[in-house]
């Protein structure tokens, strides 16, 4: 007879799970969540806030209602906590209940809310209450909150702006400090760029650059400089034109209504370190290898300008037996702590600026003190600003241009040659 063992253990178990009593769905709470960011902005010539907010992670819920908000008076702790929330001052000046479809509510005409005041908003998720009790209020257990500064007044732009080449990609700013960058709420400056050749061009943002409400950090106690960069042409040379615009900005992200604009370039800083240059000899700015450099060269071959001293002065000039000859500007700057950085402009020269075949200034001159020229090659249209240093010489301790080794320190900012020509220096 044959004998046979059937498996009893999975029919046990199975006969034991039906045997459950199923008398309803299983229920699982789900937390009510705070939103995420806070956001507020004053609206402008008003007492008014508005109020927004990234939406809690979990509005979907059945059981989520909306938000519940608090405003209160408040002021900053000495020494800010971690989440630099103030201590407020209670009780709340207003509240508001929002429904979840909403991400945004506005506190209108409360007459506690006043120019210059110190707020913080403390926003909670809310639930559903239990229906056996309806008036109750259930919240998240954290809210998202922000303390902030109250001030509607406008902004305004700067009302002058400048600029200068400061290397390839790499474009200076100088702007003046706007009207309104001692209001409260004025947290700095925002600049944008176009590229300038192409129509299609977006409009970019750049970056937002606190204010300096100190003249001891502004040139000439006037004047704020920024550094911006810009993307240059994926082939040398990589200079491009661009426009740059300069807004005010308000610490609730309201910019100001005007703007003002001004277009420029990189250039090529050649050498990145001033060159000792001997008198009576030639010097080449340009091509130079693999990229673009000033160099000193014999008389005998090509070259666009000769220092050379004559009586009490430096003297610049061009090379007469050249096809092109170099053309100099009659504008020359002089000051102590020159250099390309600290120097700016309106607009490029005109090519009409550029009128003399040798210009000269002073050999004398105190250490840290430095001579800019300005040089146009008609052969090519490009251009370049030249600096001359003054220094004291470490070998016979004279003060002036030239060192004991007859050498002058020279340094260029080239523009190189490309078509369209471009004129920023």
């Amino acid at each position: 007879m044959k004998r046979y063992l059937f498996p009893i253990l999975p029919l046990l178990v199975l006969v034991g799970c039906l045997s459950d009593t199923i008398d309803g769905p299983q229920v699982v709470p789900r937390p009510i969540l705070q939103p995420g960011a806070v956001y507020f902005k004053c609206i402008t010539n008003t007492t008014n806030l508005l109020v927004t907010w990234n939406p809690s992670p979990v509005d979907t819920q059945q059981n989520f209602k909306g938000y519940f908000l608090l405003l209160y008076q408040s002021a900053p702790y000495s020494t800010p906590g971690s989440n630099l929330i103030d201590s407020p001052f209670y009780p709340p000046i207003d509240t508001a209940h929002v429904s979840k479809s909403d991400t945004m509510y506005t506190f209108i005409n409360n007459p506690k809310i006043v120019q210059g005041g110190r707020y913080t908003v403390m926003i909670w998720g809310e639930r559903y209450p239990d229906p056996a009790n309806k008036d109750s209020l259930v919240l998240s257990q954290f809210p998202a909150s922000l303390s902030f500064n109250y001030d509607s007044r406008p902004v305004f732009a700067p009302s002058e702006l400048y600029a200068s080449s400061g290397g390839p990609t790499l474009v200076n700013l100088f702007y003046s400090r706007s009207v309104s960058d001692k209001n409260l709420g004025m947290i700095g400056y925002i600049v944008r760029y176009i590229d300038t050749t192409n129509r299609n061009a977006h409009l970019t943002y750049l970056a937002t650059f606190p204010k300096d409400t100190f003249s001891a950090g502004l040139l000439l106690g006037k004047y704020k400089q920024q550094f911006v960069s810009a993307p240059g042409d994926v082939s040398p040379p990589v200079e491009k034109s661009y426009k740059f615009w300069v807004k005010a900005i308000r610490q609730d992200s309201v910019e100001s209504d005007d703007s003002i604009g001004i277009v420029w370039s990189g250039a090529e800083i050649v050498p990145p370190s001033p060159l000792g240059v001997k008198l009576d000899t030639g010097v080449f700015m340009g091509p130079f290898g693999f990229g673009y450099n000033l160099v000193q060269t014999d008389l005998s071959n090509g070259w666009q300008l000769k220092l050379s001293k004559s009586g009490t002065e430096i003297v610049v000039s061009s090379n007469s037996n050249a096809n092109s000859l170099t053309r100099f500007s009659t504008h020359i700057d002089h000051d102590t702590n020159l250099s390309f950085n600290r120097e700016f402009y309106s607009a490029p020269f005109p090519v009409s600026d550029f009128t003399e075949s040798q210009v000269s200034f002073p050999a004398a001159g105190a250490a840290g003190e430095g001579t800019m020229i300005y040089a146009y090659f008609p052969g090519t249209g490009n251009r370049a600003r030249i600096l001359f240093s003054s220094g004291r010489d470490s070998v016979s301790g004279s003060v002036g241009y030239i060192r004991g080794d007859n050498t002058i320190l020279t340094q260029a900012s080239l523009q190189p040659v490309k078509t369209p020509q471009l004129p920023f220096f």
